[in-house]
């Protein structure tokens, strides 16, 4: 009888699997484009009692963007809740802070660097709800606050003269301008219209809460100044930071003057040759006195910057400084000068205007934070992400010594976490198939984890795929990894067609993928597809085994090859079929996909690449003097005429005649800022010319990456259909915004079955068009 049943189960078991399976629903792209996200926080109040954070909820029906400011107890309830709402705009929250009273929250709504439109700076009253608002005309691009609410810092883009905006001018529009080396750059956001690229910064006090502000201007040190006439504008700000009794400002600035020491530093020249990036320095600004502060120069902080609670010293991850013992380490070690390996973690005591090593650079780079600081000579916590776990630190001539170490946090990851105690974190914890939420964990101590919100419950009714972790070398003998996605259920002994992504496999749901637009894997997977999402820079080794050229066509080749190699081994393991793979990428990786369809000679079905341009000649001219043309000529090592031969090699559109692939290509506008997409055109015209099969979109009010529902829709399902259309041969119903769209991609199936069967080249799309559906 026991035999009889445990058939039974045996048999009964697949069933009950295949009836829960069925029971969710598909995941769709409005699914994936509405989910509620945590965009910052958690943030502890001083305590630790309370935790505040960032919520962003899209709405797909008004096209809208919801932010919320949420606060909750940072310990676990029976069931899970979401908080309470004390701060809500349907423009972007960032910057969120809890003063010193635990009571009182500041944050910066509408953050822009465009002179498009106000800024605020609001500090709420999370008892009464009561608020205090500075809004700035010109827009904020970031603040800083003291601990008592009552000294703000903040840099704002500089309004622009008159000689930069000729078009302004009739004079000048009816006599003609002289045009400098920049200019293209400049009449590219919009015709006549200027980019923002120098800032100011601002200072505001009080004596008291409910006194009035006083407003000025900070001077810059004279190194920052890109025009020496003009006495408050700097080049770029970054990282800007007020200390915790408002005395001190830290932030990080373009260094503009050429200074020999600097010039000679290893890691500044190889920023300047490899990458045609000025160096940056960090400034140590005395708000009382109105003067710098004489401190080491120390090239390249990071944000952000971290205050100890004394306000004596500031913390940073940066290269070594100047002359220091530890730049000539590094360069006795031959670490790269523009990667990780150069990078330490400091502190910089501004009361004896010294420097001391927190963290060397092998330790500092996996992931280090700093948790709490008490003062420079000790009880500096440092959270090792990577390590999973605490570090107790107490300095030690120009060095930190550990004084000890957490156990592991528990078995689950927090990014980010939080913790004031050194025992209790809390912090957002998400995986492939679990959506964001806050949990809680106590250290070491062997507890269940405690689920705090359940900001997305209509997810637990999704079928989503399953989802493994893959890795494989490619020919470079580099180790590359990578998540593999399936359909629910998979049939071990079928093969799928395949769509790479060449995006970020971390721990992100994969509702979406890292980035906003141009991915949609749970979709993907759900239409019948296997998915691949991983990305590489350099994936090679530091011998000669690696790509040759300049370093451009090195990062590329790398990315090559490993798409090559994951696609022999997802075939000989069975799970892909060969010849049905596509491929997606978006900013940095867009222009990899356009070179690997021009140079490689594996058989693509379908790609889609957005935002790119990158590795275009277009790309030196049109952004001229700007860091992006410069850093393009480095990348080839040298302009079109000093390294004719590797821009004729590597540029895709150099290159267009050998593309196979029908390519859809999606670009923005900078937020409005742009008219057209000017980096789409070279690589797109190149390849209307030759009659090969392509698509350009344009998002005229789009960022990068896209954020408004409607566009993530649009592009999440534009690429969902040309997959299915390209390698399912699948159509579905055409969006209502674009009812023709089946119809131009018959067209271009034809006109790629006409080229590869060496027909007639050259179909008639838009004459076809004009004549309506009806008439194909």
């Amino acid at each position: 009888m026991r035999g009889l049943f445990i058939g039974f189960l045996a048999a009964f078991l697949p069933v009950m699997a295949q009836v829960a399976l069925a029971q969710k629903r598909s995941v769709s792209v409005s699914d994936c484009v509405c989910l509620r996200r945590i965009v910052e926080g958690p943030i502890l109040s001083p305590d630790g009692r309370n935790l505040a954070y960032v919520l962003k909820s899209p709405d797909a029906e008004s096209n809208r963007n919801k932010f919320e400011v949420r606060i909750r107890s940072s310990v676990g309830t029976k069931e899970p809740f979401n908080g309470r709402v004390v701060l809500k705009e349907f423009a972007e929250i960032s910057g969120v802070k809890w003063l010193r009273d635990g009571m009182r929250l500041a944050a910066l709504v509408g953050m822009n660097e465009t002179l498009r439109g106000p800024s605020s700076i609001v500090i709420v009253d999370t008892r009464s709800g009561a608020s205090d608002k500075v809004t700035i005309a010109s827009g904020i691009i970031q603040y800083s606050m003291s601990m008592d609410g009552n000294t703000i810092a903040y840099s704002t883009s500089v309004a622009l003269g008159p000689e930069e905006k000729p078009y302004s001018d009739p004079v000048l529009v009816s006599h003609g301008f002289h045009l400098p080396s920049d200019y293209a750059v400049k009449v590219g956001y919009g015709k006549g219209a200027v980019y923002p690229v120098r800032s100011e910064i601002w200072i505001l006090r009080r004596i008291s809460d409910r006194a009035r502000w006083r407003k000025e201007r900070m001077s810059p040190p004279s190194d920052a100044l890109p025009n020496p006439d003009d006495r408050h504008a700097l080049a770029q700000i970054r990282s800007i930071s007020v200390s915790p009794d408002g005395r001190y400002l830290a932030f990080g600035y373009d260094l503009e003057a050429h200074l020999d020491a600097w010039e000679s530093n290893r890691t500044v020249k190889a920023f300047r040759e490899r990458l045609a990036v000025k160096p940056e320095s960090l400034g140590v600004y005395d708000i009382d006195a109105q003067a710098f502060q004489v401190i080491p120069m120390i090239p390249f902080p990071h944000d952000p910057l971290w205050w100890s609670d004394d306000s004596h010293s500031v913390g940073t991850l940066s290269a070594a400084p100047i002359s220091s013992r530890w730049a000539v380490e590094d360069a006795a070690k031959a670490t790269d000068p523009t990667g990780r390996s150069s990078f330490h973690l400091f502190s910089v005591d501004l009361v004896t205007r010294t420097v001391s090593e927190v963290l060397n650079s092998d330790k500092a780079n996996d992931g280090a934070s700093i948790v709490s600081w008490k003062d420079d000579s000790g009880g500096m916590i440092l959270n090792i992400a990577n390590e999973d776990r605490l570090v107790r630190l107490r300095r030690s001539g120009d060095s930190w010594d550990e004084v000890s170490r957490s156990e592991s946090k528990a078995s689950i990851s927090l990014n980010p976490s939080a913790t004031m105690d050194g025992q209790h974190f809390v912090g957002v914890h998400q995986e492939a198939k679990v959506p964001p939420d806050i949990w809680s964990i106590l250290d070491g101590k062997g507890t269940t984890p405690v689920r705090l919100t359940n900001l997305n419950p209509e997810t637990a009714d999704l079928a989503f795929g399953d989802v493994s972790n893959i890795s494989w070398k490619n020919r470079f003998g580099a180790s590359i990894s990578g998540q593999l996605i399936l359909p629910g259920g998979a049939d071990k002994k079928s093969r799928y067609p395949l769509v790479i992504m060449l995006t970020w496999p971390d721990e992100q749901f994969v509702c979406d993928g890292h980035y906003a637009n141009s991915f949609p894997p749970a979709s993907l997977v759900d239409a019948g597809f296997a998915v691949v999402i991983f990305n590489v820079y350099n994936a090679f080794g530091k011998g000669s085994d690696r790509p040759s050229g300049p370093p451009l066509i090195q990062e590329a080749e790398s990315t090559v090859a490993s798409v090559e190699a994951l696609v022999d081994y997802l075939s000989n393991e069975g799970v892909a079929m060969k010849d049905n793979v596509g491929i997606i990428g978006f900013s940095r990786s867009s222009w990899k996909v356009d070179y690997l369809i021009t140079h490689s000679e594996m058989k693509l079905r379908a790609a889609s690449s957005a935002d790119g341009g990158v590795g275009n000649y277009g790309e030196s001219w049109l952004n001229g003097e700007w860091w992006g043309g410069r850093q393009e000529d480095a990348g080839y090592g040298g302009s079109f005429l000093q390294a004719k031969s590797a821009w004729l090699a590597g540029a895709p559109a150099f290159n267009a005649d050998r593309v196979k692939t029908p390519l859809l290509m999606e670009y923005s506008g900078a937020s409005g800022l742009e008219d057209e997409p000017r980096l789409a055109y070279e690589f797109h015209g190149a390849l209307v010319a030759l009659n090969k099969p392509v698509e350009l979109f344009f998002y005229p009010h789009g960022d990068h990456p896209l954020d408004t529902p409607f566009e993530r829709i649009a592009s999440l399902q534009r690429n969902l259909d040309w997959f299915r259309f390209w390698m399912l041969d699948r159509e579905g119903e055409a969006p209502s915004y674009d009812p023709n769209q089946f119809l131009r991609w018959r067209l271009l199936k034809k006109q790629l079955t006409d080229n590869e069967a060496g027909g007639e080249n050259g179909t008639a799309i838009k004459s076809t068009l004009e004549m309506g559906p009806d008439s194909y």
